[in-house]
Parts: C-alpha cells; structure tokens; sequence
C-alpha cells in the first residue's frame, strides 16, 4: 500500500510517529522504518489524502472512484505490496 506514495510522502509519514524515514534514503529503505511503526489501518488511512488514497486503490487494484475511507478487505500486510 505505501509503495504507491511518493518518497516524501513516506518521509513525512515517519515523521509523524517519530520514525526516521528520510527522502534521502531508498524507497525499500524507508517502507522498512516506517512498517513497524505504522498505526493501525484506519489510522493510517485517515492521514491519507484523496489523491494518495485514490493511488493506493489503483496499486491494489481496487476501484479508486468510491467516496468512502473504507478500509475493510485490505490486510496489514497490503501495506508494503507494490
């Protein structure tokens, strides 16, 4: 799930629960800081933006034109697939 955001994005969320996570360092490098950290999924969900989360949809192939934060059929670890 996190492979479909940019590497600032994935900087900026390991800022938030004090993970380092720079955009310096690799995408690999940064989805392994940040997956032990992470919040739950709903959480992680709400930080989203639209478009983030429309990107994370067509990464899943799921259908990204529902208006909805559902989050349920999306496993833990969807989170580094990509």
């Amino acid at each position: 799930m996190l492979s479909a955001l940019p590497k600032l994005r994935l900087a900026d969320l390991g800022r938030e629960p004090g993970v380092l996570a720079p955009d310096s360092l690799t995408r690999d490098a940064q989805l392994d800081a940040l997956l032990p950290a992470l919040p739950p999924l709903p959480e992680l969900v709400a930080r989203l933006g639209r478009d983030e989360l429309r990107a994370v949809c067509r990464a899943l192939s799921l259908d990204d034109r529902a208006r909805a934060r559902a989050v349920g059929g999306v496993s833990g670890s969807a989170l580094a697939a990509g």
